[in-house]
């Protein structure tokens, strides 16, 4: 992968172009999404996470119907483990975390891992 242009990331983080409203329909078509530069997404007002969390679990899922080689399968099953890194209020990262052991399935073996940090 390329690597990121600090001062893009830093113009998206000053201006960022897509309302969290939209991030549902922005996320499926996400290669060519305005706010995304490769794993990172910035979006204008507050995050609806279960639209984050629900297609990011259904684009894992469909990632695993599409698969065919043993090399693919091996790789949307790493691909199955979701970081989500968080920084700031509790408040945040109690929705987050609530969200993570929601969308975490055993028997789907997808697994979302909350990392935080608060000050």
């Amino acid at each position: 992968a390329n690597a990121i242009d600090p001062n893009t990331l830093r113009r998206m983080l000053l201006n960022p172009s897509v309302d969290a409203k939209d991030q549902g329909e922005v996320q499926m078509d996400g290669h060519r999404a305005p706010n995304r530069i490769q794993d990172i997404w910035v979006w204008r007002g507050r995050p609806e996470w279960n639209t984050i969390f629900a297609n990011t679990e259904a684009h894992i899922l469909r990632r695993r119907e599409a698969q065919g080689t043993v090399y693919e399968t091996i790789k949307v099953r790493v691909e199955s483990e979701v970081g989500v890194c968080f920084c700031g209020a509790p408040a945040i990262g109690n929705a987050l975390k609530k969200n993570c052991v929601s969308y975490s399935r055993k028997h789907e073996e997808i697994k979302f891992t909350l990392n935080a940090e608060v000050f």
